[in-house]
């Protein structure tokens, strides 16, 4: 029992841990039809919500398709995105290298005013925070991410047929099937 608050106490295992939570956030993220698939073959419910999720991200494609001006634009946006979510993991990074800095060398423990483990815990709460914020903001931007290539993808197939009107959707539909 002693080992194991030892452990939850060490700000290395409260990195490592939510650090492989980011990833297996974009894992999942990057393979989520792959596994929504294979859990739609057992679930009548799930396979309906698949094929409504499916169904909408086809027409958000569809709009974007027919609207370049606004994929260049959500491109801009998942650029930003991806920036975002770097720099969130950048601070997460820093913030863990803060707290296992001030465990370990001893010079680090003179803050002057501050109570060096109240510092710690909260820099340790933070970590917490800010990792769960990269997975959050990680998951949206390879959604984004994804619809956004497919639609870009489509957009160069739609050009080299020559982009006639009645290979492209229509101007007046919107992205998420008429329902603003």
């Amino acid at each position: 029992m002693d080992s194991i608050i030892k452990l939850v106490r060490d700000p290395g295992w409260w990195f490592t841990a939510v650090f492989v939570g980011i990833l297996a956030s974009l894992t999942a993220s990057y393979f989520r039809d792959v596994i929504s698939s294979r859990v739609a073959r057992v679930s009548g419910v799930f396979r309906a919500r698949r094929e409504a999720r499916l169904a909408l991200e086809q027409r958000r494609i569809g709009f974007l398709v027919a609207h370049p001006d606004l994929l260049i634009m959500e491109m801009v946006r998942c650029t930003t995105g991806v920036v975002l979510f770097l720099g969130v993991v950048g601070c997460f990074t820093s913030l863990g290298l803060l707290v296992d800095a001030i465990e370990k060398r001893p010079e680090m423990k003179q803050f002057g005013f501050v109570n060096t483990e109240t510092f710690r815990t909260v820099l340790q709460l933070l970590v917490l925070f800010v990792g769960v914020v990269a997975a959050y903001v990680g998951h949206r931007v390879a959604s984004a991410v994804r619809i956004v290539v497919r639609a870009r993808r489509d957009y160069e197939r739609v050009c080299r047929m020559g982009g006639t009107s009645g290979s492209m959707p229509r101007k007046d539909a919107t992205p998420d099937g008429g329902r603003e």
